[in-house]
Formats: C-alpha cells, structure tokens, sequence
C-alpha cells in the first residue's frame, strides 16, 4: 500500500472513531452534534497537513542547500586528487632522475677509484712493469702532482 492511502484509510478509521465515540457519549450536558466534532476533528488534520508541508518544504531546501554543498566538496575533491596525480608523476620523474645521477655519480666515483690506484700503483717504487706504461698510463690520466721521488 502506498503511503497516501495508508494515511486514507487510518483517517477514515479514525474519523469514524470519533464520531462512533462522540455520537454516544452521554456525559456531555450539551448535546453537540457529531458535525460539529468531525468538523473540529477535519480542521486539526488541516493544520497538521499545513504543517508536515512546511516540514517537507523546509527539508527539501535543506537536501537541496547540501547537495549544492556536496557538488563544491566534489568538485575540490576532483581538483586535488589533480594536482595529488600531477604532483606524484613529477616525483616520480624527478626520483628517476636521480636514480639516473646517481648511477653516473657511482661509475665515476668508481671510475676515480680505479684511477687513483691506478695511479698509485704506477707511483709505487717497487712496482716496475707498470713503470714501462706510465707514457700509456700518463695519455689516460690527468697530470699527476710532483711529488718527491726516492730512486
């Protein structure tokens, strides 16, 4: 059953309640005629009526206020998880630069290793076949600072 004939049928019910009860009620002093009583009874449904659409007018406007109020969170929420998106890509570009640099750092940090012990061993005194390739070694290293010798 829907709801307005719910509603129907439980005033109707109601409506001969009270006109069942008040036609013979024989306490009243003053013989009131049932009109008069479903009248009162029609008058007082009329106000809670009158009142329930206020009610439902004043909620609606306020499901409408938040809906608008929703559609502004929404769209923000839309525009940050953007920016959260864009900002991530250029973190994750720029952590692969480094990645990038910091494999180059390591070859030539190892590289310059290498050259300095290389260069060590064609300094060293006890060392005299790598004395024959200085001229070699000497074409792939930069110039070697003086240093004393003690032959």
């Amino acid at each position: 059953m829907s709801s307005m004939l719910r509603i129907y049928l439980v005033t109707r019910l109601e409506l001969y309640l009270v006109i069942y009860t008040l036609s013979f009620q024989e306490e009243a002093a003053v013989h009131v005629p049932p009109i008069v009583y479903v009248e009162r009874y029609v008058q007082d449904l009329r106000r809670q009526y009158a009142s329930l659409e206020e009610t439902r007018d004043d909620v609606v406007e306020e499901i409408d206020h938040k809906a608008r109020g929703l559609t502004v969170q929404r769209s923000r929420v839309r525009h940050y998880t953007n920016l959260l998106q864009t900002y991530s890509e250029d973190a994750l570009t720029a952590l692969k630069k480094v990645d990038v640099l910091t494999g180059r750092y390591e070859k030539e940090r190892a590289r310059i290793i290498a050259l300095e012990r290389l260069r060590t061993a064609i300094n060293a005194p006890t060392c005299t076949p790598l004395r024959r390739t200085r001229s070699e070694a000497d074409a792939i290293l930069p110039p070697a600072p003086k240093r004393a010798r003690f032959d």
